[in-house]
């Protein structure tokens, strides 16, 4: 009954009736380049149908069906970095479109580097990138946009990991973060 929404419609309502609904098809991702020693350039290819419920519509809600492809690079640690603002369209703020895109990485970055990313997950991976797009957007800062994903330990260690893979972790560790990383980022961007 509620499928347009997850079967989540206390959390997913759009009353304006304007937002999107996405759904993936497939995805696939390909090998672009190798542009240093143990960095490969990756992109990841989603098909997805969207449709926007419309309940004031006397006709089938319109659905349309596309692609979006997205690049991002694995070092040789095994960190996954990705720029949120390349040409998304507002995609990396989609739950079903990051998930597709954060399980995708994963199997690359541990096909490339066996042990990177350890204890992550395809659902902590895609929060942080929505986390990274959606921030960024609001906080023009270029250090914002760049999503830097790293294992909880091992290869390619991120310190901040921990907090986008449980979430109950997340206001302490962002707190943390917040204070001692982002704002120093924000007074010296404004200083300047």
């Amino acid at each position: 009954m509620f499928a347009y929404c997850g079967n989540n419609p206390t959390n997913k309502t759009d009353s304006s009736g304007r937002k999107w609904f996405y759904t993936v098809e497939g995805s696939e991702t390909i090998e672009v380049s190798r542009p240093d020693e143990g960095t490969v350039e990756y992109k990841t290819i989603i098909n997805y149908s969207a449709f926007a419920p419309n309940p004031y519509l006397l006709c089938p809600d319109p659905v349309i069906h596309g692609t979006v492809e997205l690049l991002y690079t694995v070092d040789s640690r095994g960190v996954i970095i990705l720029d949120t603002q390349q040409n998304s369209g507002g995609y990396l703020g989609d739950d079903a479109i990051t998930e597709a895109l954060a399980s995708e990485m994963l199997n690359v970055a541990i096909r490339q580097v066996p042990g990177a990313l350890s204890g992550r997950t395809p659902s902590g991976l895609a929060f942080e990138i929505r986390c990274h797009y959606k921030t960024s957007t609001l906080i023009p800062l270029s250090a914002l946009k760049i999503a830097d994903m790293g294992g909880l330990t091992g290869p390619g260690y991120d310190y901040n990991a921990r907090g986008f893979e449980n979430i109950w972790q997340f206001p302490s560790v962002f707190g943390e973060m917040f204070v001692e990383r982002v704002w120093k980022k924000i007074v010296k961007a404004f200083s300047n």
